[in-house]
């Protein structure tokens, strides 16, 4: 029974121990999860209390936004109106330039072909015509003629052009002084003596320059409309430029304004205890952070270290300034040296002007007043040159200008002789058909009838010197051209062959 009493006792005391480990173990288990949840809870109300603060600024922000809001639509909704507008008028501006370049381009075409007909109406004419004036007064006298119809835009109308002005004067001022010097004369008829070709060729002339004349008023009148819208245009798009920047300015100003207020809302930031070093007087912990600074710890290690940085620097600038003193010191002393050494030696110098002059000298003045025989003879050499090269270039010019215009001279010579060439040829050619036609004719008069056979001979006779001396003056005019052309530079036909009085062939 003892036995069996100890073996029980032996159970009791091990389930004991056993129960009581347990319950410590349990315990502990049982700390270690307060602790660890007591941590979690405080790490979660932290989380809390920042996410709380930073609802609260995003609310501000918000309502801040809320307030900017209709305000920043507006500005925008200007500015991107302002925008598109100018892109709109810079657009048209673009298609109008290049629409006005185009016409300006038509202009001055018609202008080139009333000056060319000008031009070739006087050539026809001749210089020694004594049916000149007559003539220029014809093709210069303006008629009444019927209006054409043409589709115009209305409203367009604008200053003349300088340069159009410029250069339709002569036709216009010509045409004024013709008006008043002719009075009352009959264009209708041609006089007696002057060719009847010729008449008819001025008085087509003069349609084809009523003609242009029409068409010059009309392009203007279009011309100037284009240059009133492009000027329109170009105001309305400076205006717009200036709409545009003021409105980009409200919106930036607003834009800054707008950030300015949101800069002004209070920002939260976390701090561990760790983090929070105080350094007041006497090393006593503060009550309250309010007047403390904030400020990362590494700049705070950074300036520890400027602080060594600033000793050490510090020690190098003394040993500098001592080291400069020392020469500054030294420099000082060698000045003296040498400035009691410069007044020994302008002693000695004022005692040897002394005893050489009788007085002291301003020596700079004296060297002043010496002559430089070899300068003056440079100079006077130099003058030389530029007078000879002067004149010879002088002359080389007035050689290039007489050979300008003894060149000049020629290709007006030459070009008169091309003329006549040309006109020669188509005499020729008149001449050879005439010829033709009037075989044909005699042929069949032949065969036909002899009532006409003893003219034949004559007539045949006179044309055929008729050409011979023709074709003569051709050949020479040829080998004078030749002859012309082989003594240099290139010479041109004219534009439009003379148009002279055709030789009547009885």
């Amino acid at each position: 029974e003892a036995l069996i009493r100890q073996e029980e006792e032996a159970l009791l005391v091990y389930r004991y121990e056993s129960l009581l480990s347990e319950v410590n173990q349990i315990l502990s288990t049982f700390d270690e999860t307060v602790m660890r949840l007591r941590h979690e809870k405080a790490l979660i109300s932290v989380r809390v209390k920042t996410a709380e603060l930073r609802h609260i600024t995003q609310f501000e922000e918000l309502q801040l936004l809320k307030e900017f809001e209709k305000r920043e639509t507006g500005f925008t909704f200007k500015y991107k109106a302002k925008k598109k507008e100018k892109e709109e008028i810079t657009v048209k501006l673009q298609e109008a330039g290049w629409a006005l370049e185009q016409k300006d381009k038509e202009m001055a075409r018609l202008l080139e072909q009333e000056k060319a007909l000008h031009a070739a109406l006087m050539s026809a004419v001749g210089e020694n015509n004594k049916f000149k004036d007559f003539l220029l007064k014809v093709f210069r006298k303006k008629i009444k003629r019927a209006k054409r119809k043409v589709e115009v835009e209305r409203g367009e109308a604008e200053d003349h052009n300088e340069s159009e002005d410029s250069d339709s004067d002569y036709l216009s001022s010509s045409e004024e002084e013709s008006e008043s010097e002719s009075g009352e004369f009959d264009d209708s008829t041609c006089p007696v003596g002057c060719d009847p070709a010729l008449f008819d060729h001025v008085c087509e002339a003069r349609e084809r320059r009523l003609d242009m004349e029409e068409l010059v008023g009309e392009e203007r009148k279009q011309l100037e409309g284009m240059r009133r819208d492009l000027e329109a245009l170009r105001k309305k798009a400076k205006t717009v430029e200036s709409h545009v920047k003021t409105a980009q300015a409200d919106l930036q100003a607003f834009q800054l304004k707008k950030q300015q207020r949101l800069n002004e809302l209070n920002q939260v930031a976390v701090l561990n205890l760790h983090q929070l070093l105080h350094y007041g007087s006497g090393g006593a912990c503060a009550t309250s952070i309010s007047p403390c600074l904030v400020f990362p710890a590494s700049a705070h290690q950074r300036l520890l270290r400027r602080i060594t940085e600033l000793g050490t620097e510090k020690l190098r600038e003394k040993r500098k300034y001592k080291e400069f003193r020392l020469q500054y010191v030294k420099l000082v002393r060698d000045r003296k040296e040498l400035q009691r050494k410069v007044g020994e030696l302008e002693g000695k110098a004022n005692q040897a002007m002394i005893l050489k002059f009788g007085r002291v000298v301003d020596l700079d003045r004296l060297e002043g007043l010496a002559v430089n025989h070899i300068v003056e003879q440079l100079r006077d050499k130099l003058k030389e040159f530029d007078c000879h090269a002067a004149r010879e270039t002088n002359t080389v010019e007035e050689k290039i200008q007489d050979e300008r215009q003894r060149l000049k001279h020629g290709f007006q010579g030459n070009t008169q002789q091309l003329g006549k060439v040309f006109y020669l040829q188509g005499i020729k050619k008149q001449m050879e058909e005439k010829l033709n036609s009037r075989q044909q004719s005699l042929g069949t008069e032949a065969t036909g009838g002899r009532g006409s056979s003893h003219l034949e001979p004559d007539e045949r006779q006179r044309l055929l010197q008729l050409v011979t001396l023709q074709a003569g003056e051709v050949a020479a005019l040829k080998e004078e051209v030749r002859v012309l052309s082989h003594k240099g530079g290139h010479i041109l036909p004219p534009a439009q062959p003379p148009v002279l009085p055709s030789t009547p062939i009885l």
